[in-house]
């Protein structure tokens, strides 16, 4: 019967050790650092993803205005380069290019502003990355 009571003594020893194992102070700890990166990493994704929205957007408009810049040569090298004599034909080029030049600034002026909504993402992607690399710690 001593050898069946030895028996139960270490298996009741070994599972009290396995239950301490399980619920470490540590396990927690570590438990709730996994989390906390898992959220920086979400919300960083989320705000690069914000950032690249802005960059795609940006690239737009600079190959649009790319677009009518060149457009604007071609129309200023045709009204001065003397290929067109009609009154009203030279009309319409000079107001052709106003437009153009109106759509343009429009454009820039755009640009402009999604350059200045950047910079406070910019800034929360490096608080986040800040995050993450104390999480990570």
């Amino acid at each position: 019967m001593q050898p069946l009571l030895e028996i139960q003594r270490c298996d009741t020893e070994l599972e009290q050790l396995r239950h301490r194992r399980v619920n470490l102070p540590a396990r927690a700890a570590q438990a709730a650092a996994e989390a906390a990166l898992a959220d920086a990493d979400r919300t960083l994704a989320e705000v690069g993803e914000e950032r690249h929205r802005i960059d795609r957007e940006q690239r737009r408009l600079e190959d649009e205005i790319a677009v009518i810049a060149d457009k604007e040569t071609r129309t200023d090298a045709q009204l001065y380069g003397g290929s067109v004599t009609a009154m009203k034909e030279l009309q319409a080029l000079q107001d052709e290019l106003a437009g153009l030049r109106r759509r343009r600034t429009e454009l820039e002026d755009r640009v402009l502003e999604l350059m200045e909504a950047a910079e406070p993402v910019d800034d929360r992607i490096g608080a986040r990355e800040e995050a993450r690399a104390a999480a990570s710690a």
